[in-house]
Parts: C-alpha cells; structure tokens; sequence
C-alpha cells in the first residue's frame, strides 16, 4: 500500500514569450526577471556517471543527464546563473545535493563565469504589478494542458523534426536577433553595431 505522503500534486504547466514552463514557480521567477536580465530556458544538458557523478560525453547505461532550468545574465553588471527553481521540500533532497555536485563538476571543466544557484518559492515573490500579469497569464493557459497532449501525440507519430517551443524569449528589450540573444546569456559578448555596416 502506498503512503498518501509520498504523493505529490503536479505542478501546472505553462507558456509565457514563446517558452514553455513546468511549474508555476519557473513562471513567477521569470516574471520577476524578465526586464532586468536576459535568458535561456534549459540552456544545456549536462551529461553524467551515476556513480562517480563525474561529467562525461560517453553515453552508456550508467550515464544519464541534468537540464538546469535557466541561464540567466544580467543586462546590467552581466553576471551569469545557471539557476533550478525547486520547492522549498526537495532544498535538501538527495536529488538537489546531486545536482550541485554535477554542476561543480562541469563548471570547473568549463570556461564559463557562470554560478550555480537554486531558488525556492521564499526567493520568488510577486510584487502587486507582477502578480496581475502572472494571473491574466494564467488565465490565458488555462487549456495549456490539452495542448501538451495534442504536442506529446504528434512527436510520438510525427518524425519530421518540429520545434514547438523556444529556449529564449520571443520578444526582447535589446532587439536582438535571437544569435546574438544566445551568445549574449552564454557568453556576455554583445553584438557589435558596426558589424553590419563594416561587412
């Protein structure tokens, strides 16, 4: 008999700018960030060894992997963070402590000024303009579900690679195109505004 405890309601999933989301929580966090820094959405997949939980590009039964929810970099001072959004009940789970050590072991393999950091629903707080534009969207994705099992049903019968939602935003405030947007969150390098008139 299962214990009532172990069952866990799931989160709702969303769609804001053109990305998908797989909790609220990821909604409210880039609706708290989304002037103020550039983004990626599962920017990466960190491959690794169950046992050793060492990073590794050889791919066999004892390898799986870890998506971070965002990367995410400042407009202003360009600071970078791989960032997991978790409820605050999984903070100290094995799972977590897991992940953190994968994350150490591919940033200290990577030339990347990135910083691993993990936010709870006491590091995400709405204030009252973020909280209306968090309801209307919402709102607005009420149906999101059924549209994830129309989604989930034509990739398992449709084999032409189709790409139902974005890693970044699809719509930015610097006007980027969305090469440079990327480069931008991984790198910190803007695009050069001369380039085009020099080529």
């Amino acid at each position: 008999m299962f214990n009532k405890k172990q069952w866990f309601k799931p989160s709702q999933q969303t769609q804001y700018q053109g990305c998908s989301y797989h909790s609220l929580l990821e909604l409210k966090f880039i609706i708290i960030i989304d002037d103020k820094c550039s983004w990626m959405r599962e920017p990466i997949a960190i491959y690794y060894n169950i046992d050793t939980l060492e990073v590794t590009n050889y791919l066999n039964e004892r390898t799986t992997k870890y998506v971070p929810d965002f990367l995410v970099r400042k407009w202003s001072g360009h600071s970078a963070h791989l960032i997991e959004v978790k409820p605050q009940k999984y903070l100290f789970s094995k799972q977590m402590k897991i992940r953190k050590t994968v994350v150490a072991n591919y940033l200290n393999t990577r030339n990347y000024d990135w910083k691993y950091t993990i936010l709870t629903e006491n590091d995400i707080r709405l204030n009252a303009e973020q909280t209306s534009l968090f309801n209307k969207i919402k709102e607005e994705n009420t149906n999101f579900n059924s549209k994830l099992h129309l989604i989930k049903q034509d990739r398992r019968y449709n084999n032409a690679p189709h790409s139902y939602f974005s890693n970044i935003p699809n719509c930015n405030s610097k006007d980027m195109s969305p090469d440079d947007y990327r480069r931008y969150v991984k790198y910190g390098i803007m695009p050069n505004p001369f380039e085009d008139i020099q080529n």
